[in-house]
């Protein structure tokens, strides 16, 4: 899919199947031009938007939560999800790993899994080590 109107220009997005059946359903429901037509046929105010959005949040019990944390998000879980920076990038349209560092966030669980990564590695290296290590004897 090709958003026309990205910030730094037209740009490729991709999409899971799951999103482009949503899309493709959508679109089999009228002859607009555009995804989500307001009743004119002319794409709805970012206003407008938010003010749905915002609604709808809400009556999920989700407070100070806006459209664009859904970018957040989504950068984040693909992160944590063990992606590369390269991939969350492409992903994300961020030209930079600084502004895609931006958007995602490493979350504690991802570390903690690194930590017990790193332990478990450290254990199966030097098994002595470990052994005095866990017995609280440094040398």
């Amino acid at each position: 899919m090709l958003l026309p109107r990205a910030k730094a220009g037209a740009r490729p997005v991709v999409l899971s199947q799951d999103a482009w059946k949503i899309l493709q359903r959508q679109l089999e429901g009228h002859d607009k031009a555009w995804v989500f037509p307001s009743p004119d046929g002319a794409p709805y105010s970012r206003l407008h938007v938010s003010r749905v959005f915002r609604k709808a949040a809400r009556g999920a019990g989700l407070k100070d939560f806006h459209f664009h944390d859904l970018r957040h998000h989504g950068a984040t879980m693909a992160l944590n999800a063990g992606f590369t920076a390269p991939i969350v990038m492409a992903l994300g349209g961020w030209k930079t790993e600084k502004m895609m560092r931006r958007y995602a966030a490493v979350t504690d669980q991802t570390l903690r899994a690194a930590a017990e990564a790193i332990s478990v590695a450290r254990d199966m290296i030097d098994p002595a080590l470990a052994a005095r290590l866990r017995a609280g004897v440094s040398r």
